[in-house]
């Protein structure tokens, strides 16, 4: 399975908003993959979504944190897996 090519990555009111590129039409690439995403704060707290990852050709995954802001980021790192958890990608990192 494919890295998942990371578009943009902002920290907001609401979290850390991750765009990427579905990638549908690649081969092993399912609408139905799950997404993941990692968020660190550079005191080092962990924050986790997961969501499927869509048919459209770009999509967005919310890490939500309240009130968080780009300086209290330390990292995102983004996979993606099949949907029957046999398969993951390689991480894509992200500051």
């Amino acid at each position: 399975m494919p890295p998942v090519k990371v578009t943009t990555a902002l920290a907001g009111a609401t979290g850390i908003t991750v765009s990427y590129k579905t990638n549908t039409g690649i081969a092993d690439v399912s609408a139905t993959d799950q997404i993941m995403a990692f968020g660190k704060t550079v005191e080092g707290e962990l924050i986790i979504a997961r969501k499927a990852r869509g048919g459209e050709a770009v999509s967005t995954i919310l890490i939500p944190y309240q009130g968080i802001s780009a300086s209290d980021v330390a990292c995102c790192r983004v996979v993606a897996m099949r949907e029957d958890g046999m398969q993951v990608s390689d991480s894509t990192y992200t500051r």
